[in-house]
């Protein structure tokens, strides 16, 4: 996995400090505004050595609990 890599994922949790959570080919993915049971394409944009953070590029499903502000 390299920084701008493009994926398809599901969100499978939340963590903590309100990410979502993916596992990409057994890689622990950090995504910021994504939401349970979401299907996003996401850019990675920082890589370490047990995990990465993303962003959301384009939303595929989006959660019944997504509401607009």
């Amino acid at each position: 996995m390299h920084i701008n890599d493009i994926y398809e994922t599901k969100i499978i949790r939340l963590n903590n400090e309100g990410l979502g959570v993916s596992l990409i080919d057994n890689f622990v993915v950090f995504i910021n505004n994504a939401l349970v049971n979401e299907e996003v394409k996401i850019k990675i944009t920082e890589v370490n050595d047990n995990y990465a953070y993303g962003e959301v590029l384009e939303y595929k499903t989006k959660s019944s609990d997504r509401v607009i502000p």
